[in-house]
């Protein structure tokens, strides 16, 4: 019997050396391992990432069956894909799936009118519902539509056109995850470790809690399912000998979403500690980290100098968590965690959400003043996003809330594929019934001034300056944003483009942003970067590079005045302090000055200031004779930045979107006996 051709695709926009998801495509590895072990010889799998690489496929061999993973960051590119595969195989079995799918069952039979080119939609987890769909192939054969489309799929929904009616089977969570193999061990992602992709690993699948604006606050994900032990570090140990050979990829992802709440992570945590000292990677770990953080605490400390500990909250009103189905921990409690947690030097996120049902613009702003003063290191707002498989995309739910939607392009998420131009968008609400649009606009202006004057500690030492006079970092935040007002007129003209920009990303429509963005001239503005990217980056990097010098002396003069409205005088350890932490940023997003090392001399101790374990010390550590101090990039740094600014050819903001720990951007520091030359 001929075997059955299979191309299967988790796709990323990618031009030159700018991938919009970079990583393994180790969920259809999971889906391909499940059919390889189930049907064997019968089938004959192939896996791809690059569309450039599937086009060839396409054009050179014919599949039987095409499938195609989609997440809103590839949604448009697996449709265009599922449109080449029937052109160039009109009998080709098509099946989307991932959670970008709608479920109200009217939006699913309107989806399939739409969109001729996909045959079934996989609903929920892909292995067993897949492998309902390759076994009805196998059994009617490849031509034979009538049979393989007569009865329901369990796990699938598709359309029967003839009767203009969607037929849907039962969908069940596979029993036991160790029923799939390793993607990794078997081998099925071997060509995947090129130096370019992430490797990505899940050791659980699922989600305790109801987050309503998340596709995984419903019930289907509620129970935890986990791999076994041994799997996971198999799968760790295989992927820190493949990835030694090539050490540009310095990242792993865990894609648990709720990692270290359990007991086995802190194996699995041992174990990457392991592979730090045997292959001297990951260096840094991208991962959600679960609510329970005493739990996550035990389990992941040893590994908090590579990941950012997760202390997300998404709103601190208590009327907003109501509505968004959330409840956080006691705020105390976060409290005491955060501050602990930068006591060991460790870094912490923060995540909220705007606008959210209920929320206000001041419950906002009050909501991140606390956060800092909990000494979170980062705290990040992200716009709400109206996700398939949330009751985000159910029409009641909008209106009790008032929630108005736009659409905005996805962060470089576009390309040109066989001529054609794909883009992908996302939905997302601009206003409520409590927050208007103008409101909303200024949760990201504030957001955007955290960004500057706060986040990855950017000013720790001003920080730790303020509360030795016992003032309250969050306090002079406050104070510089309503200075901005009167500060120099090029970061009030940086301002001023991030909240126009923020305005003009808005489409009414997709269907209206696709025409706009496909105009050669917008277009080309995309290409250069000069739309289309992240817009917190973009006028970062504006402000960080073009107007250091101007922003930072707005910094220092606003903190000035802060001292000196709460009537204290103004030393010279301030302006010892001002110089330090200029030198820190001497050069942040300046490539040629990487190996410049620059010295000054201090009379104040600034370095053992800064050192203390237990901060019970002012700044008064007073050198008759004075010190001098090196700022300077170390051979780690100077290599990520020599690799970052040559792969994003010098484009300022992508650097700092790929810089996972910004603190690590700026210079270090250290007492030397004579300055630098």
């Amino acid at each position: 019997m001929k075997k059955i051709r299979i191309f299967i695709a988790d796709l990323t926009h990618k031009r030159n050396n700018i991938m919009s998801t970079p990583v393994m495509p180790y969920n259809i590895g999971l889906i391909a391992s499940y059919a390889i072990e189930k049907f064997g010889d019968k089938i004959e799998i192939k896996l791809f990432k690059y569309p450039d690489k599937l086009l060839t496929a396409l054009d050179s061999t014919s599949c039987d069956i095409f499938a195609c993973s989609t997440y809103i960051w590839n949604d448009s590119l697996a449709h265009w894909a599922c449109r080449v595969a029937k052109e160039k195989n009109p009998n080709v079995i098509t099946v989307l799936g991932g959670p970008n799918f709608t479920h109200e069952k009217d939006h699913q039979l309107t989806y399939f009118s739409n969109h001729k080119e996909v045959d079934v939609r996989v609903l929920l987890e892909g292995e067993i519902s897949f492998s309902n769909v390759i076994n009805l192939v196998l059994k009617h054969g490849v031509n034979n539509k009538e049979k393989i489309f007569d009865k329901q799929i369990d796990g699938c929904v598709y359309m029967d056109r003839n009767k203009n009616c969607l037929i849907e089977g039962e969908t069940s969570r596979i029993q036991s995850l160790d029923e799939i193999p390793s993607p990794y061990t078997t081998g099925v992602l071997d060509e995947f470790f090129d130096g370019l992709l992430t490797p990505i690993i899940q050791t659980s699948r699922g989600c305790p809690f109801k987050c309503n604006f998340c596709v995984e606050s419903d019930k289907y994900y509620s129970k935890i399912e986990s791999f076994e032990i041994e799997r996971s570090i198999s799968e760790l140990e295989y992927i820190g000998k493949k990835i030694s050979q090539t050490p540009q990829v310095s990242t792993l992802l865990i894609a648990d979403s709720n990692y270290g709440m359990y007991k086995k992570d802190i194996l699995i945590s041992e174990k990457i500690l392991h592979l730090q000292k045997e292959y001297n990677w990951p260096k840094s770990i991208s991962v959600s980290t679960g609510k329970k953080f005493d739990n996550v605490l035990k389990t992941t400390e040893m590994l908090m100098h590579t990941f950012i500990f997760s202390l997300s909250v998404q709103s601190m009103d208590d009327n907003v968590l109501d509505a968004i189905g959330r409840k956080n921990m006691e705020p105390e409690k976060y409290k005491i965690l955060g501050e602990m947690i930068r006591k060991k030097g460790h870094t912490t996120l923060s995540e909220t959400i705007a606008p959210l049902p209920k929320e206000t613009l001041s419950n906002f702003i009050n909501g991140l003043v606390e956060l800092m003063d909990w000494k979170v290191s980062r705290v990040i707002t992200n716009t709400l996003m109206l996700l398939h498989g949330t009751i985000y995309k159910n029409n009641k739910f909008l209106k009790d809330f008032g929630i108005q939607s736009k659409y905005r392009l996805l962060e470089n998420q576009f390309g040109t594929y066989g001529g054609e131009k794909v883009f992908e968008f996302e939905e997302v609400g601009i206003s409520t019934n409590t927050m208007s649009f103008t409101d909303y606009l200024e949760t990201r202006k504030f957001s955007f001034f955290i960004e500057m004057a706060y986040n990855s500690k950017t000013f720790l030492e001003a920080e730790y300056f303020l509360e030795d006079l016992s003032l309250k970092y969050s306090n002079f935040v406050l104070f510089a944003y309503q200075e901005l007002n009167k500060s120099h007129k090029n970061i009030q003209l940086v301002l001023q483009s991030y909240i126009d920009e923020s305005i003009s990303e808005l489409k009414d429509s997709e269907k209206k942003a696709i025409d706009y963005y496909s105009n050669q001239e917008v277009f080309n503005l995309l290409l250069t970067g000069n739309e289309g990217g992240n817009l917190k980056y973009k006028h970062k990097a504006l402000l960080l590079s073009e107007h250091l010098d101007i922003w930072l002396d707005f910094i220092f003069s606003s903190l000035e005045k802060f001292l000196i409205n709460n009537n204290i005088q103004v030393n010279e350890e301030f302006g010892e302090l001002v110089l330090f932490i200029k030198s820190k940023f001497d050069g942040v997003l300046d490539q040629t000055r990487t190996n410049n090392r620059i010295s000054h001399k201090f009379s104040f101790d600034i370095i053992s200031w800064l050192s203390q374990k237990d901060r019970v010390n002012s700044l008064k550590y007073y050198n008759n004779n004075g010190l001098f101090i090196d700022f300077y990039y170390d051979k780690v740094q100077r290599d990520h930045r020599n690799v970052l600014f040559s792969k994003y050819n010098n484009r300022r903001d992508l650097v700092l979107s790929y810089s996972h720990q910004q603190h690590l951007i700026y210079r270090k520091y250290d007492k030397v006996a004579k300055p630098a030359t």
